[in-house]
């Protein structure tokens, strides 16, 4: 059975909320169809013009990308514009493109934890603490019965997350209480007499833009032919933000920390800017254009700080902060994130039974770009 492009949008969505998006951002399903059938996805980095090719030559239905294609509102759809002429080919090959970029930053099991395992960080917290993710309280009343039920149908529709566990509820039994009236078809009792159930108080979280989809999968499986239900706002700290800060599993000297980073991040040159310590323990790291954070990085305690993109004037910081700063590129502190994204599908996809074959783009020549 081949899986819908709503599917893995809602899949994504479970790893990397859309409200976690910076409001300048743009993601979710940029081009395409969502009641159309995939049965071959590619993920990558960036949409260029090799990955497309890729993309069309494979096949594919959908491709799952970090960066966004679409940034600002297209105004013309001609081919004078390589934004445009990419949209223009994903319609005509019919291929949506689905992008989960800032979001995916900030996710708690998104691009911050991957850097963490790459890094073996240990004790590590998020660098930029995002709090942003909204939670709510769903509570209903289940029969006895159908406890097991419900609890299955509505956790696996994405209710109950809380931090690295999954499944998370309560239930407490009591009495409910009911008259059918006429009209009515109980699944227990009669029509015009009060019937008193034992029934359990099951209650979890959910994210707010996932309740919909937790309540339609709750109505589903529950036996009622009304269900009782209450939705409460919470504010929960959910461990949301950009890059990690945490130690090494042993202080090395800073010419092994250099090459140990070479090797993890599978590249032969680094710069650096600021002073060079003799022993690294506490490190940072930040994906993509992190010059912005040095002073976080300093204030989190950080010995060195690894990310991309750093500029003249985020070097002069550096110097003048004492805080030793690795530029390691834009794309090679990303470079993971298509490897770990499909994972993750091929992860979902074998859950439920589907088929789905997920791809990785070769986006090489990048690295001799950026």
């Amino acid at each position: 059975m081949s899986v819908e492009i709503t599917r893995i949008v809602r899949w994504m969505e479970q790893l990397a909320p859309r409200v976690l998006a910076e409001e300048w951002d743009n993601v979710g399903l940029q081009v395409g169809r969502h009641d159309a059938a995939v049965s071959r996805t590619i993920t990558c980095l960036s949409l260029s013009d090799a990955v497309l090719k890729q993309a069309v030559a494979a096949q594919a239905q959908v491709i799952v990308a970090h960066h966004p294609l679409i940034f600002q509102p297209l105004k013309t759809l001609t081919d004078r514009d390589p934004v445009a002429q990419r949209v223009a080919q994903l319609i005509q090959n019919d291929i949506a493109l689905y992008v989960t970029h800032t979001n995916l930053d900030a996710a708690p099991k998104g691009v911050g934890q991957w850097l963490d395992e790459l890094f073996d960080l240990k004790r590590s917290t998020p660098l930029v603490l995002c709090q942003k993710d909204a939670y709510v309280k769903l509570v209903t009343y289940v029969p006895a019965t159908h406890l097991e039920v419900v609890r299955n149908a509505i956790t696996a529709a994405g209710a109950g997350h809380i931090g690295n566990y999954a499944a998370c509820t309560f239930a407490a039994p009591g009495t409910g209480t009911f008259l059918p009236e006429s009209g009515t078809q109980p699944f227990i009792g009669e029509v015009g007499e009060l019937a008193q159930v034992a029934e359990f108080r099951l209650e979890t979280i959910v994210q707010e833009h996932l309740l919909s989809h937790v309540l339609t999968e709750m109505r589903r499986a529950h036996p009622y032919e009304e269900v009782a239900y209450d939705v409460y706002p919470l504010l929960i700290p959910s461990g949301c933000g950009y890059g990690r800060v945490g130690d090494l599993a042993a202080e090395m000297p800073f010419a092994d920390f250099l090459a140990f980073v070479q090797k993890r991040l599978r590249i032969t040159q680094l710069r650096t800017a600021g002073p060079s310590p003799e022993r690294v323990r506490r490190v940072a790291v930040l994906n993509g254009s992190g010059g912005g954070y040095i002073e976080k990085a300093r204030q989190a305690g950080a010995t060195v700080y690894i990310t991309g993109d750093m500029r003249y004037h985020d070097a002069e910081k550096a110097v003048a902060l004492g805080m030793c700063v690795i530029d390691a590129g834009h794309f090679t502190t990303e470079r993971f994130i298509p490897t770990r994204l499909a994972a993750y599908l091929r992860e979902r996809i074998a859950a439920e039974n589907l088929r789905c074959e997920v791809l990785e783009a070769d986006e090489g020549e990048l690295f001799n770009l950026l």
